[in-house]
């Protein structure tokens, strides 16, 4: 489950290896976007946790690592860690 507001989560997140994932507001809910793959967040167990669904049938769990000003520096997916681009 998300602890922060929608704010402190939108962004671009990159790995050099995967490429870039993002994360916008949409009608007050959170969608991540992975190449041509997009999905809605939804509350997932653990603190700092979302489920996506990029790939019909098969969930995956986004874990953001939120900084000292509040908002997530990075996302963990599929073991691999994507950073924040600074804006």
């Amino acid at each position: 489950m998300l602890q922060h507001p929608n704010s402190a989560y939108v962004g671009s997140y990159e790995n050099p290896m995967w490429g870039t994932i993002v994360i916008q507001e949409e009608n007050s809910r959170l969608t991540a976007s992975f190449a041509q793959l997009k999905s809605v967040l939804e509350a997932y167990t653990e603190p700092e946790t979302a489920r996506v669904e990029l790939v019909p049938g098969s969930g995956e769990v986004l874990r953001f690592q939120i900084g000292s000003d509040g908002t997530a520096e990075t996302l963990r997916f599929s073991d691999e860690v994507f950073w924040r681009v600074p804006q």
